[in-house]
């Protein structure tokens, strides 16, 4: 109660300020607006943080002047004296901590304004402004507009640019020069304005609506920025997107880190990050690693992801080249040249604000990194072949004990319903023990010697038909010859595919198991030496067994295993194809984006085409990014969440991407550092006068 009597002091002590002191009936009219703010709090349980939606709940019923008059005041003043909450359902959680990267000493200057207009309304996602050439405004820039009275502000980020004046063709501007003449004196200055809109990221006010005058504009300081993009974000699960290059209340340039929620990147809330873009240009592979590297950070924190949840590792598939073959090699990092600054920057940010100042290269240390490649010991088929790399293969054993893997080895095309009933009796035949083996059997069938036995199950069928129509008995069932020299064929093209991760001669071999999988573990899985089946087989068997054993972590089977597990893949369209049809492991990968996030099994997926992959496994993404893009690509439906950004993408400069994360409100464009391990080879190669190979 005694939180309500000092509102209620406060909140006379206001209606004197703004007049309701000193005329007739004062009195009254203060004891009625307090009378009508103690029933709302007696309404919302004398919870003042609801107050401020039970007034505009009550301004939206009001009919009467009066009345509209008391809830306005009301609100004015709970805006002057309470926080207003960015999330009401939030409001519970511990109080959101706010970085201010560099204390402030002044206000930015005004830039501009707010320009609703007919043809270009404001709304609640985006409004239209102008500003002033002189300001040198560009896209993705974060701006804010305020009320006159600083109440609220609005930030947005600055989505499409154009510079107009009031001429309306290029051919009165060449009027204008003179006739064209390019050096002419112009007899009028002919004002150039820069028009635009930005996307909405945060209202200080907390309401889901447009800004409501031409609020004046002006650049968002370091505060405002995380405040919009990160402070509906538990310091617990912040896991940097990304920086914004800002300009502080003192004119300084700094680096601005926002954050995303591990909750929605990696289960439990939602899950799956999907990062499309030109190889070579997009640096795909670059930001997938940063945000690992960022959610392994979250996960090696004193807090919930690692003493109550169980922590986080990552398995990498690496695909093309030696992208991440080296990732251990990050030592000196921060001895990289002169032209690296901003990315040492950056790191310097992530070494404080998300590891408590330890070294970042601690996440990729000896005893967390594993690289791992198909082959034996001493004789891997790696980019990388010293000690470093472990090895590991699969022999028939393996290939059949999951479900549904033997078929992954096999083109979509080859899976007719003749070739699925022989495959099921090559997976029910038990005289059958390695994959040489597997070769005899056929040949058995083939002249006969597996005929008796099915023969005899079928004395008395009347369909059975003689061998001479090229019919042979295998697993209690008819097939046709033809059928098993197809699957002969593709035998050898499977094990030419598999090359060095098959074991063709032993029944069971040494394959790659999740077991020895701990919280903090970044795996390095080398496929590059494999083909595109073997590398389908691979994906199939981990997930499923990462899968079992995250499912048996959730029921209380397993202590030690990770309770999360980011899967990080290159070409995720080769394992998830769009179009119809079969694929081998299409349906596992809709499944896993589908339910993964329950038991925190995610994918970190990349791509050169996102119009390639999967609509369903794109559909169940919850945090998108796309760096430099081909123009004919981004007019498919898997670019649809760009918007106003579509023309934009097509010039993102690299080391850039544009990110949409499910707690903004809009999306933004971010700088990310290079790879700890490049800055290293920049400062080798700089201390011998050479360039990094």
């Amino acid at each position: 109660m005694e939180r309500t009597d000092e509102l209620l002091r406060r909140f006379e002590e206001y209606l004197r300020r703004i007049g309701y002191a000193g005329i007739p009936n004062a009195s009254r009219m203060r004891e009625a607006r307090k009378t009508r703010l103690e029933a709302l709090l007696r309404q919302e349980k004398y919870d003042p943080l609801r107050l401020p939606g039970a007034v505009e709940q009550a301004l939206a019923q009001a009919s009467g002047r009066e009345e509209r008059q008391i809830l306005e005041e009301i609100r004015d003043f709970l805006r002057s004296v309470l926080p207003s909450p960015e999330v009401e359902e939030k409001r519970r959680l511990p109080a959101k901590k706010v970085i201010v990267l560099e204390p402030g000493l002044a206000r930015p200057p005004d830039i501009g304004r707010i320009a609703p207009a007919m043809e270009s309304p404001a709304s609640h996602l985006e409004f239209p402004f102008w500003v002033s050439p002189e300001a040198q405004l560009a896209i993705g820039e974060i701006i804010t507009a305020e009320s006159p009275d600083g109440a609220v502000q609005v930030v947005g980020a600055v989505q499409a640019l154009q510079a107009v004046t009031t001429l309306r063709t290029a051919v009165e501007h060449f009027m204008a020069c003179d006739m064209g003449r390019p050096g002419a004196a112009l007899p009028t200055d002919i004002p150039t304005v820069l028009m635009g809109t930005a996307g909405i990221l945060w209202r200080s006010d907390g309401r889901f609506a447009p800004p409501e005058r031409d609020w004046i504009l002006r650049r968002a300081t370091p505060k405002e920025i995380r405040q919009a993009l990160s402070g509906g974000v538990e310091p617990a699960y912040a896991v940097p997107a990304g920086f914004i290059p800002a300009v502080d209340e003192a004119g300084r340039r700094v680096w601005v880190p926002v954050d995303m929620d591990l909750r929605w990147l990696a289960g439990y809330e939602s899950g799956h990050v999907n990062i499309a873009g030109i190889s070579g240009v997009a640096a795909k592979t670059s930001y997938g690693l940063f945000l690992a590297m960022g959610m392994l950070a979250a996960a090696a924190r004193e807090g919930p992801v690692r003493d109550r949840e169980g922590g986080l590792a990552v398995i990498a598939f690496n695909v093309k080249e030696v992208d991440l073959m080296y990732l251990d090699m990050w030592a000196e990092w921060e001895k990289a040249p002169a032209k690296f600054q901003e990315d040492l920057e950056m790191w310097e940010i992530f070494r404080r604000h998300y590891l408590e100042n330890r070294d970042p290269g601690t996440l990729l240390d000896s005893k967390r990194l594993d690289f791992r490649a198909p082959g034996r010991e001493r004789a891997v088929a790696s980019l990388r072949t010293d000690p470093a790399v472990r090895a590991f293969r699969y022999a028939w054993k393996d290939i059949r004990e999951l479900p549904g893997a033997f078929y992954a080895l096999f083109d979509p095309e080859d899976l007719d319903d003749r070739m699925l009933g022989v495959i099921e009796a090559v997976l029910g035949d038990e005289q059958v023990g390695s994959w040489e083996g597997l070769g005899r059997r056929i040949q058995e069938v083939l002249s006969g010697e597996g005929e008796a036995e099915g023969a005899r199950r079928r004395r008395g069928n009347q369909r059975a038909r003689p061998r001479s129509e090229g019919w042979v008995s295998w697993g209690g069932a008819l097939h046709h010859a033809a059928t098993l020299h197809k699957l002969r064929n593709r035998l050898d093209v499977i094990r030419e595919a598999m090359g060095a991760m098959l074991e063709d001669r032993r029944p069971a071999g040494e394959p790659l198991s999740p077991d020895s999988l701990e919280p903090g573990h970044f795996w390095v899985v080398d496929i590059t030496q494999l083909g595109d089946r073997a590398r389908r087989f691979l994906f199939f068997r981990l997930l499923g067994d990462l899968q079992r054993r995250l499912e048996e972590r959730k029921a209380g089977k397993r202590k030690r295993f990770p309770g999360r597990v980011v899967v990080f893949v290159d070409e995720l369209n080769v394992f998830a194809p769009g179009g119809g049809g079969r694929h081998p492991t299409r349906e596992r990968l809709v499944h896993l984006a589908a339910r993964g996030r329950s038991i925190g099994l995610t994918l970190l997926g990349m791509q050169q085409l996102a119009s390639r992959v999967d609509d369903e496994v794109l559909a169940n993404t919850s945090t998108l990014a796309v760096g430099r893009v081909h123009p004919a690509e981004l007019s498919g439906s898997a670019y649809a969440w760009l918007r106003a950004w579509r023309d934009q993408v097509m010039a993102l400069p690299t080391g850039s991407m544009l990110v949409s994360h499910p707690l903004w409100r809009a999306p933004v464009v971010v700088r990310f550092p290079r790879p700890l391990h490049r800055l290293a080879a920049e400062a080798r190669w700089a201390e011998i006068g050479g360039e990094p190979k």
